[in-house]
């Protein structure tokens, strides 16, 4: 599946000179340095953690059901850190 991303400045040289993928293609570098590139990939369990791992570094432009895939994973992982998210966990973990 085509997938289209947006990398910030801050890591789009990374990104750049260690690809994602073989397919990966760079398509617009805007002025601040971020950049769009596109790949060609199998949306899986390993795609969407490498995107995670990147936190807000890495947006999902394209395509839509991948971003809401990752949308889902980042709302319940910012679920887990809210004040009451720590109700019934032992004391201090």
């Amino acid at each position: 599946m085509d997938v289209i991303l947006k990398i910030d400045s801050e890591n789009a040289p990374y990104v750049l000179t260690k690809p994602f993928h073989h397919s990966q293609v760079l398509k617009k570098t805007f002025e601040d340095g971020s950049v769009i590139i596109q790949l060609r990939v199998h949306l899986n369990m390993e795609f969407d953690r490498l995107i995670l791992g990147f936190g807000p570094s890495v947006e999902v432009l394209k395509p839509k059901i991948l971003r809401n895939r990752i949308l889902r994973k980042l709302k319940i992982a910012y679920e887990q850190y809210l004040d009451g998210a720590m109700i019934g966990r032992p004391e201090g973990n």
